[in-house]
């Protein structure tokens, strides 16, 4: 066996094949298949045109694009010339090097060490989480929400990073950091902001600072919980008015999240979920696709629609299929593939 890297049409040309489809008209009229791109501005309209038609030709009928306002009107135009809906991909808590957040240190989330976003960043450089509670951040991210349903023809709004920090990462991911998160440690326990405390103290008459492990503590767990899905549901009044749909890109399953990052995503009033069930993250095999699917589809009950995330890079050979196949049977109903840059360089698959 030896690894050789397809170039973006052989891996398109892959998908299409998978998907037992040649265009989206010939999938099931209640499919809807995803691809999530970072915005480019210099990418000329010759450039994602050529991108568009390799897109719909692998059976992707719906793209997220980075929420950049001058890309955005270049490629709504040309995305739906080939019957493509385009959804704004938008950061929704964590906005690393925001120019109005940075100029206000308490909008920052702070772990239970009192240690602030702002100037502490956990696990990685680009995580500068806000606080989801106070009205001032809230209005920064309606103020967006609200500029991007402005743009022409736009069909969506998409949320990612909606949720507070992780307080547990995927296992495979331990190894990175040199850590082990058995279970939620101090140092990434967000949501310790004097703001929250104090309107937490104010309904249930102490602080889960008193306590020795504020996560064992229902009141606590689920506070954090609400101030997430209350900001959701604002948005999606906002959304929903404009007659626009949104989507969000969530853990792999509505408990698995309520655990690692305080998203209880099936009380949101979405009009699709994109778990990322990324299988290797959390050294799980195909199967688990399936059987995490299965789960969020039954916890949501026909509220919204769900389609599998999945990765790309980890997804060799007929792995692909197995995956999409697997997500489909299991009550999705479509996948999202993370990312475009999968299909722009490289996929690496293991040929015989």
């Amino acid at each position: 066996m030896r690894k050789k890297f397809l170039h973006i049409n052989a891996l398109i040309a892959i998908v299409a094949l998978l998907c037992g489809c040649s265009s989206q008209e010939e999938q099931s009229a209640s499919q809807k298949n995803w691809i999530w791109i970072h915005a480019n501005e210099t990418k000329t309209e010759q450039e994602w045109n050529a991108d568009f038609a390799k897109y719909k030709t692998a059976g992707i009928n719906a793209i997220l694009i980075g929420a950049n306002e001058k890309v955005l009107n270049t490629v709504i135009p040309l995305a739906h010339q080939l019957n493509i809906e385009v959804h704004a991909w938008m950061w929704t808590l964590n906005r690393p090097g925001d120019t109005t957040a940075l100029q206000n240190p308490e909008w920052y989330s702070v772990n239970r060490l009192g240690e602030s976003c702002f100037d502490k960043r956990p696990y990685v450089d680009y995580y500068q989480w806000l606080c989801p509670s106070i009205p001032e951040v809230q209005n920064l991210i309606f103020t967006q929400v609200n500029n991007l349903l402005e743009i022409e023809g736009l069909d969506g709004i998409h949320l990612d990073y909606v949720r507070y920090c992780d307080a547990i990462l995927p296992t495979d991911l331990w190894s990175n950091y040199n850590i082990v998160q058995d279970k939620v440690y101090a140092e990434w326990d967000y949501g310790y902001n004097p703001s929250n405390l104090k309107a937490f103290e104010a309904e249930y008459g102490y602080s889960p600072l008193s306590l020795d492990d504020p996560n064992t503590d229902a009141n606590w767990v689920n506070f954090r919980l609400n101030t997430v899905t209350q900001l959701v549901n604002q948005i999606a009044t906002m959304v929903h008015s404009k007659n626009k749909a949104l989507t969000a890109a969530v853990f792999p399953s509505p408990e698995m999240s309520r655990t690692m990052v305080y998203q209880a995503w099936d009380q949101w009033n979405l009009d699709g979920a994109l778990p990322m069930i990324y299988h290797n993250f959390y050294k799980e095999d195909i199967a688990w696709i399936g059987e995490t699917t299965a789960e969020g589809v039954a916890t949501v009950n026909n509220k919204f629609p769900i389609y599998t995330g999945l990765f790309v890079p980890n997804l060799e050979g007929d792995s692909l299929k197995k995956a999409f196949d697997t997500a489909l049977q299991s009550g999705a109903k479509g996948w999202s593939l993370f990312d475009a840059a999968s299909f722009e360089t490289i996929h690496e698959s293991k040929i015989n």
